[in-house]
């Protein structure tokens, strides 16, 4: 039971992914995206005590 439920939300993600693949894509907006994504990430605590 949990399997099915596991790779329906599995198939749930992968769909979500790609579409959003084929917006980025298609909106040449893949630079904003990552620049919002990275900065944020690089300067959380979490990374910081890994770096440390």
């Amino acid at each position: 039971m949990s399997f099915t439920v596991d790779t329906e939300i599995r198939k749930l993600d992968l769909g979500v992914i790609s579409e959003l693949a084929q917006y980025l894509t298609s909106n040449n907006d893949w630079q904003t995206l990552m620049s919002a994504v990275t900065i944020p990430e690089t300067n959380s605590p979490r990374f910081s005590r890994a770096d440390t």
